[in-house]
């Protein structure tokens, strides 16, 4: 059995991820764009033997930075895959990916995130009408899905780079918390309620400090209403990280992770955190939160964020015995666990 992956851009946690898969089988991942603007440069990395770029000479960008690259028809002749899977139901060139898969008799999956709007799932349903299966992350996406699509739904979820994570040695013996916020400077996650939330706890705890690190269009407003607040002392801003790797010093040097977010399809900053170790502080509006318990939840507040960070700050030893609880649970993510998955869903569905 032969399969295909074709995503947008490649990030280094797929590459990694595509050289533990090529051990359980045969895979190639296609990436349709070979760089993103919204993407900072430590995601340059090198590509697995199983990985190729699609010509860019042959890519055109249509609306909202929707991607359409003709050479996927010529690349998917030349694999000839008994499955095909796509990123995403939008982008023209997986439309495309979906017409040779028709055409040739091959099964086709869509890979899939929770839509944020419901309603689109129904013209997808009427353009992929003959899709054999889907691989969609966490519960609340299955559930969502399994009310528009008759087909096979798997709970797929993206693959997170936790190796290194797990080799970070805690003591937990911290003298004053360190909080972490490493998503993206965007609306969704809430950056500046994290930096509001932490500043009134900062008028009563002077030994907590916050680590932020990303990009995004929030960026330069969370570093003036930093500067503002008078927190510059006790706010770190660590934007400019010179590779892949540099991430894992990001959670060795925190404590415990704030992600706030009203909304995200998955969010692998958190199985990130909990293989480092460390309590995660989230809403359940986050795909990932799937893998925590209630303690670790809150409404997507300041009033409910700064609550949790402070029970944290009261207990220590809240933060090492939910941080090794953490850990133990992300076990399951590792890279040959998702991997093994990964290809008994293929199988199931190749012979289905």
């Amino acid at each position: 059995m032969k399969a295909v992956f074709i995503t947008n851009i490649p990030a280094p946690y797929q590459i990694k991820y595509c050289s533990v898969l090529k051990q359980y089988g045969d895979i190639t991942y296609i990436f349709c764009n070979d760089k993103n603007s919204d993407r900072p440069e430590h995601w340059k990395i090198d590509l697995e033997s199983n990985c190729i770029m699609l010509n860019p000479k042959k890519k055109y960008v249509i609306g909202n930075e929707r991607y359409l690259n003709l050479d996927i028809w010529d690349q998917l002749n030349i694999i000839n895959p008994d499955i095909v899977i796509v990123g995403g139901f939008a982008a023209p060139t997986n439309i495309i990916s979906y017409n040779w898969a028709l055409k040739n008799k091959k099964k086709f999956v869509v890979f899939s995130e929770i839509s944020r709007n419901p309603k689109n799932l129904k013209l997808y349903k009427v353009i992929y009408k003959k899709l054999d299966a889907l691989m969609v992350c966490g519960k609340t996406a299955v559930k969502q899905f399994e009310s528009v699509f008759e087909q096979k739904i798997y709970n797929y979820t993206y693959p997170a780079d936790l190796e290194n994570k797990f080799r970070i040695k805690r003591s937990y013996n911290t003298q004053g918390i360190r909080f972490l916020y490493a998503s993206r400077f965007v609306p969704e996650f809430n950056p500046l309620m994290c930096i509001k939330a932490f500043a009134e706890l900062r008028k009563k705890y002077n030994n907590i400090s916050l680590l932020m690190s990303s990009n995004g269009e929030l960026l330069d407003e969370s570093i003036k209403l930093v500067a503002q607040l008078k927190l510059k002392h006790c706010v770190e801003f660590r934007l400019k990280l010179e590779k892949w790797e540099d991430v894992n010093k990001l959670f060795e040097d925190s404590d415990i992770l704030i992600y706030p977010a009203s909304f995200a399809g998955w969010g692998l900053v958190v199985p990130e955190a909990m293989a480092a170790g460390m309590p995660v502080i989230t809403t359940r509006a986050v795909g990932a939160s799937d893998l925590l318990p209630d303690n670790q939840i809150i409404e997507c507040s300041e009033v409910a964020l700064r609550e949790k960070m402070e029970e944290f700050i009261k207990d220590l030893s809240l933060v090492r015995s939910v941080g090794i609880d953490n850990r133990e649970k992300a076990e399951s993510e590792r890279f040959d666990r998702k991997a093994q998955y990964f290809f008994e869903c293929l199988n199931q569905i190749n012979d289905g």
